[in-house]
C-alpha cells in the first residue's frame, strides 16, 4: 500500500495534484455517514442482533470520566489522537498559496502575474474552500455520531464501526460484507491523508 499509493502521491510537486485524493476521502466519509444512517433506519433488527442498550431515562446522561490505562490518566491516552485530528492546519498555507496563484493566473490570461499583488478572488476562493471543507466534515461526522449513538445507546463503542457485526457481541448479520467494506474504505482514507499531511514538510525541505 505504501509503495503503490502513498509514495506516488507523496512525490507530487503541487498540492492541487492531491485534490482527487482529498475529494475521495470526503466521499468515503459521506458514504460512512450514509452507512450509519441506513443501518439505523433500514435495519431495525440490528438492535436485537447486537443486544443494544436501552434508551437513557430522562433528558440528561452523566458520562463517566475516562478510565486510567496502565496508570496513565485517560485524557493523556487519547492525546495523540487529538493531535492527529488537528494536523490539517499545516496544509493551509500551501493550499492558500496555490488558490491565490490560480486566481492571479485567471486574471492575467494564464500568466501568473506579479507575485507581490494578491487578486481579490484569491482570499474569496480560500474562504469558500474552508467553509466547504468544514461544513462537509461537520455534517458527515455529526450525522454518523448522532445516529450511531441512537442505534446502540449506552453500549456504543468509541470506534463506531466496531459496533456493527461481525464482532464478539453481535450475532450473525446478512450485511456483514457491507460493514467490512466500509471499514476497509475508512481505513483507506487514513492512507490517503498521509501524502497531504507530509506535503508541507517535503516542500519546506526542497526550498531550503
Amino acid at each position: 500500500m505504501a509503495a503503490l499509493v502513498v509514495l506516488p502521491l507523496s512525490c507530487m510537486r503541487r498540492v492541487s495534484a492531491l485534490a482527487f485524493a482529498s475529494s475521495l476521502s470526503v466521499a468515503i466519509g459521506a458514504g460512512f455517514a450514509g452507512f450509519v444512517t441506513w443501518r439505523h433506519f433500514a435495519t431495525p433488527d440490528l438492535r436485537e442482533v447486537c443486544d443494544a442498550g436501552e434508551p437513557p431515562k430522562g433528558h440528561w446522561t452523566v458520562l463517566d470520566p475516562l478510565p486510567e490505562e496502565g496508570g496513565v490518566p485517560g485524557i493523556f491516552s487519547v492525546f495523540p489522537t487529538v493531535c492527529f485530528s488537528f494536523v490539517c492546519h499545516t496544509v493551509l498555507l500551501p493550499v492558500a498559496d496555490e488558490l491565490v496563484a490560480h486566481s492571479q493566473g485567471d486574471s492575467h490570461g494564464g500568466d501568473d502575474g506579479p507575485r507581490g499583488r494578491v487578486h481579490p478572488s484569491g482570499p474569496r476562493r480560500m474562504r469558500w474552500a474552508l467553509d466547504g471543507a468544514f461544513v462537509a466534515c461537520a455534517v458527515c461526522y455529526g450525522v454518523a455520531a448522532v445516529l450511531g449513538y441512537l442505534t446502540f445507546y449506552e453500549t456504543t463503542l468509541a470506534d463506531l464501526l466496531e459496533n456493527y457485526p461481525p464482532n464478539a457481541r453481535c450475532g450473525d448479520d446478512r450485511w456483514e460484507g457491507v460493514t467490512q467494506a466500509v471499514r476497509a474504505l475508512f481505513a483507506f482514507t487514513i492512507v490517503l491523508s498521509v501524502p497531504l499531511i507530509q506535503f508541507p514538510a517535503r516542500r519546506t525541505l526542497t526550498l531550503l
